[in-house]
């Protein structure tokens, strides 16, 4: 066997400790730069390689000085959502980390115009004087690690080629180099297209019109979803009104954990409620007999919900006709809870 490979595995059984101690250092630290930038991530991995790797990879790349060359004995990978934060991790490890340029890399970069395929950067990084100074990781200053960084959807085509026996481009057959060039280029589009969604999204709630109980801005074009619906929710003058009726009936407004907005969906799709001007209305009108009804239904002494429960509430009575228990079962509520609310609401009787 080549001495070289004898020295690294050597030294690297020597050292194998330290290196998965500094794996699982670097991974916790990673995460926590991650969540302090506000970064949305899938998943951070991180992996040591093992002797058997190691000896494979210096066989087959032949380096001259493979203690110098080898840079990815530990490896970090990073899986985000959104293209967009590409370029916040690489301000991310070029704040926090020593990068070497030289034996890093953008996959993208080295397509030609006309190529597609594999996607991810990865960087060959070690720890900064900064760090170096804390006493917690002065002991790894001789330590390298690579770190990848890719989207969801590009990581989706790198596990997915890497199941193809092929490893390197120029061994893939003619007639099927086109068909994965165009499978590439569809999940880079794909990506794109994905970011161009959040973007619009992130637009839409910036833009959501805020329309109050009264407003004579009001906007009848304005359909319901999960964005004009929780604005609403937080804006419309009339739920503190309906809220002041039902807590004059034993329930107790809160900021609960679970929201109903997905429900309030249903239930006016199923009342033919299409906008948020039609919702508004019904809860004015609904003030005319809240009273009633939440002095018929309430179950307990003290009854906890909050503003998106009651608009569900009033909706449900609006479409009892089309409830069943089933329905509420449906709807997450408890067997025995359904049924007495059911009931309740069978009871009821008052004209809207």
């Amino acid at each position: 066997m080549d001495t070289n490979i004898i020295n690294v595995t050597d030294k690297y059984q020597i050292n194998v400790d330290k290196c998965k101690y500094f794996t699982n250092k670097i991974h916790a630290l990673l995460q926590e730069l991650l969540s302090s930038q506000n970064i949305d991530y899938l998943v951070v991995e991180s992996r040591t390689k093992d002797i058997k790797s190691i000896k494979e990879k210096l066989d087959r790349k032949k380096y001259k000085d493979p203690e110098k060359e080898m840079l990815d004995i530990i490896g970090i990978r990073v899986i985000l959502f959104y293209q967009k934060d590409l370029s916040k991790i690489e301000k991310l490890i070029s704040d926090e980390f020593i990068i070497d340029l030289d034996n890093s890399m953008k996959k993208k970069d080295a397509y030609k115009e006309s190529e597609f395929g594999y996607l991810s950067d990865h960087y060959i990084c070690k720890l900064n004087g900064k760090r170096l100074a804390l006493t917690e990781w002065c002991n790894y200053s001789d330590m390298h690690f690579e770190l990848q960084v890719r989207t969801v959807l590009q990581h989706s085509w790198a596990v997915l080629s890497h199941k193809t026996e092929y490893k390197k481009d120029y061994e893939v057959p003619r007639e099927l180099k086109r068909k994965l060039f165009r499978l590439a280029s569809l999940i880079e589009l794909a990506d794109e297209e994905y970011m161009a969604i959040i973007d619009k999204n992130d637009e839409l709630k910036a833009n959501s019109k805020t329309v109050k109980s009264g407003d004579d801005e009001f906007h009848n074009t304005e359909e319901i979803n999960l964005l004009t619906l929780i604005n609403y929710i937080e804006s419309a003058q009339v739920l503190n009104e309906i809220a002041d009726i039902a807590t004059n009936n034993k329930f107790e407004i809160r900021n609960l954990d679970k929201t109903y907005h997905d429900k309030i969906i249903k239930y006016c799709n199923a009342a033919s409620i299409k906008t948020i001007k039609e919702l508004n209305t019904f809860l004015e009108d609904s003030k005319l007999w809240a009273n009633d009804f939440f002095k018929n239904i309430v179950l307990y002494s003290k009854w906890e919900i909050d503003y998106a429960f009651m608009i569900y509430m009033l909706l449900i009575y609006r479409c009892k006709n089309n409830i069943s228990v089933d329905t509420l079962k449906n709807d997450g509520w408890e067997a025995d809870f359904a049924d007495r609310f059911y009931k309740k609401i069978l009871k009821v009787t008052i004209d809207i």
